[in-house]
């Protein structure tokens, strides 16, 4: 499949053109109110992805001030920046956190916020040249992550949740983010 927009996704889901999400969607409240979520199976939230050149000490949101700043459209990392609109010298939205960090590569935008979880794992890969972790960030909203279902997939939730409780409970999951650095 095709990398599909993230903020296309739960629309796609409520209208019966995506049976599960299962890639790093943050738990929440609003996200809680469209679709089913399975019980957590990790927490994740965000990171600030910079030029490797840049030796600026970004550690929180107030080191952005007045910088232009992306990230990807309809993500939790959107929510967290549109808190303070004004503090930014612009938010950029990307279809793509991946899209964000090419453009903050580019020089387009200062800094890309971004998942905490599969970022730093990409950067290990070698993905993304010219990009590197801000050292000292720190994290603004850790988020549980969970697996996401059409409200009415009760029975497909129950077998994920299950599924999920005996991977956790004999350690595969914690053995698979160990393996991925997660």
């Amino acid at each position: 499949l095709p990398e599909m927009v993230f903020a296309e996704i739960i629309p796609a889901m409520v209208a019966g053109s995506v049976d599960i999400m299962a890639n790093n969607i943050a738990i929440t409240p609003e996200r809680a109110q469209l679709v089913a979520f399975s019980v957590p199976y990790m927490t994740g939230g965000d990171t600030l992805l910079v030029q490797a050149s840049d030796t600026t000490d970004y550690r929180t949101l107030e080191d952005l001030r007045g910088l232009v700043v992306g990230t990807g459209r309809g993500t939790l990392f959107e929510t967290i920046l549109n808190r303070n609109p004004t503090m930014f010298g612009e938010i950029r939205l990307y279809d793509t956190q991946p899209q964000a960090v090419e453009a903050m590569i580019r020089g387009e935008v200062k800094a890309a916020l971004v998942s905490s979880t599969s970022f730093p794992y990409r950067l290990a890969q070698g993905d993304f040249a010219g990009a590197m972790l801000a050292a000292n960030w720190q994290m603004v909203q850790p988020s549980p992550y969970g697996i996401a279902v059409r409200m009415s997939e009760t029975e497909l939730l129950a077998g994920i949740n299950a599924s999920l409780s005996k991977l956790m409970g004999d350690g595969t999951v914690a053995a698979i983010f160990a393996k991925y650095g997660l």
